[in-house]
């Protein structure tokens, strides 16, 4: 049974984004990532390697990440960060993507 990568909403990351167990990660390129993210967000750029690399290439990225984290994906609207947060599960991390990307965080 494939279980996806859980969804946080906007509001529900809102109250929660400067919790000192959260790191919210934007793997949008960073030019994208310059016009506008979430507040607070680190970039790990791995929007392209989805498309285009094998998923070794993405877990050696990602993997800097700290597994004692709650880790939150963001995205453009959604999508992709889904795929990257079911990486990130697979790979042992407690993570979520962020719903409707940052097109909907306003």
């Amino acid at each position: 049974m494939l279980v996806m990568a859980e969804e946080i909403q906007p509001e529900e990351l809102k109250k929660i984004m400067y919790d000192k167990d959260i790191v919210i990660v934007d793997i949008r390129n960073p030019a994208l990532v310059k016009k506008k993210t979430v507040p607070g967000s680190i970039n790990i750029d791995v929007y392209e390697d989805i498309y285009v690399s094998s998923p070794e290439v993405i877990k050696k990225k990602l993997s800097v990440l700290p597994k004692d984290k709650k880790i939150i994906t963001v995205c453009n609207v959604g999508r992709t960060s889904v795929f990257v947060s079911q990486i990130l599960k697979d790979m042992g991390y407690k993570t979520a993507s962020l719903a409707g990307g940052v097109e909907g965080w306003d």
